[in-house]
């Protein structure tokens, strides 16, 4: 794999069409993932790869070397859920909030953090994608979306909400099912194919 999209952005927001086509392609590989039993608990744009494509490829799944606690995970705070800084176990919920975490920083180039400025205010980002952020990054997990398919569909549903308002909207990304292939692990943690 190439770089990561970490140090693929160098800290710069990227644009909307490719952010959304990135977020569900991982989006598709977690959800693979948590069908398997298998929850990331270190979900941040460092641990994606970006192929010479740009497709992603997720990577260091902790969860899958048995560690359980934000303790045992060497992530940044604003990717982590407020039940993991307080010591609670990664779950799906959990990893649903880095999504939305992750998806903010890439369009604005800022951390999230709660009464973040709307992404939304930024030019092309359609004003229900906020709303779908906000919802990931919910304070309890049993308000954010059920898993990495629903914030997904949320996602896809928000960016098509322009063209409701008279925008054009931003067209579903075609995405790859080379993430659902396989898992393996690797020298540096489990990998997702």
């Amino acid at each position: 794999p190439g770089k990561s999209l970490h140090r693929s952005t160098h800290g710069h927001a990227i644009d909307f069409k490719q952010a959304q086509s990135i977020t569900e392609e991982i989006c598709d590989g977690l959800a693979y993932a948590h069908g398997h039993g298998v929850v990331h608990g270190n979900l941040m744009p460092l641990n994606i790869l970006l192929t010479q494509s740009a497709s992603p490829k997720i990577g260091n799944f902790a969860m899958g070397r048995g560690i359980h606690t934000l303790s045992d995970v060497d992530i940044p705070s604003h990717f982590s859920a407020p039940e993991v800084l307080a010591g609670e176990p990664h779950t799906i919920a959990s990893d649903v909030y880095s999504l939305g975490a992750m998806l903010y920083e890439l369009i604005t180039a800022t951390p999230w953090r709660v009464g973040a400025p709307r992404a939304s205010e930024l030019e092309g980002i359609p004003q229900a994608v906020h709303a779908v952020i906000e919802k990931a990054c919910a304070s309890d997990p049993a308000q954010r979306h059920g898993g990495a398919t629903e914030f997904s569909e949320a996602l896809r549903k928000a960016s098509t909400n322009k063209l409701e308002q008279g925008h054009v909207a931003v067209a579903p990304a075609a995405r790859s099912n080379a993430m659902q292939m396989a898992m393996s692990t690797s020298g540096s943690g489990l990998w997702l194919k």
